[in-house]
C-alpha cells in the first residue's frame, strides 16, 4: 500500500544540488530514484543546454543533501551530431548491469519525433554505452502514439 500522508513540504524545497553546473537548478526534470552503494541516486535530464543531457545526482540517507555527480549521457558522449534531445531517463539495476531508458530524438527522422532508446553500464556512474537500436518509435498512422513516444516507465 502506498504512503497516504499527510505530507508537508520541506523548508529545503526545491533541493539545492551541490556542485551543479550553473543554470541546472532551474532546468532539470527528475527521472526515478534508486538505492545503490549506500546512497540514493536520481537520474535527471538537464534542460539547461541544447541538446539536453542526462546527469546523475546522489544523496546520503537524509535525502536533504544532494550533490551533482556527473553527466552520464549526452550527444557529446555518444559522439552523435544528429541527436537533438535526451529526455525522461529511467534507470534500474539487473543482474550486475545498469540499464537506462530514455527518450531520444534523431534530427530529420520520424518527423523529428522521439523514440525510446537505452544504454547500459557496469556501474551506476557509467560509462554508459548506447544500443543504437530504437526500442519503440512513433507509428506513422494517426494513432495516439503517432506524435509522442518518449517517456519510458519501468514496472
Amino acid at each position: 500500500m502506498p504512503p497516504t500522508g499527510p505530507f508537508e513540504k520541506s523548508l529545503n524545497n526545491p533541493i539545492n544540488i551541490l556542485g551543479a553546473p550553473y543554470g541546472l537548478q532551474n532546468h532539470m526534470l527528475a527521472g526515478n530514484m534508486v538505492v545503490a552503494e549506500g546512497r540514493f541516486w536520481i537520474v535527471v535530464d538537464d534542460r539547461s543546454i541544447i541538446p539536453w543531457q542526462i546527469i546523475l545526482i546522489s544523496s546520503d540517507s537524509s535525502l536533504m543533501n544532494w550533490r551533482y555527480e556527473e553527466t552520464i549521457l549526452s550527444a557529446k558522449i555518444l559522439r552523435d551530431s544528429l541527436r537533438s534531445m535526451l529526455d525522461c531517463p529511467r534507470i534500474f539495476h539487473f543482474d550486475s548491469t545498469w540499464y537506462m531508458f530514455y527518450g531520444s530524438e534523431w534530427k530529420g527522422s520520424d518527423k523529428g519525433y522521439l523514440s525510446v532508446a537505452h544504454s547500459v553500464s557496469g556501474q551506476i556512474t557509467g560509462p554508459y554505452v548506447e544500443d543504437n537500436s530504437k526500442i519503440l518509435s512513433p507509428s506513422t498512422s494517426v494513432a495516439w502514439d503517432s506524435v509522442r513516444v518518449w517517456e519510458p516507465y519501468l514496472v
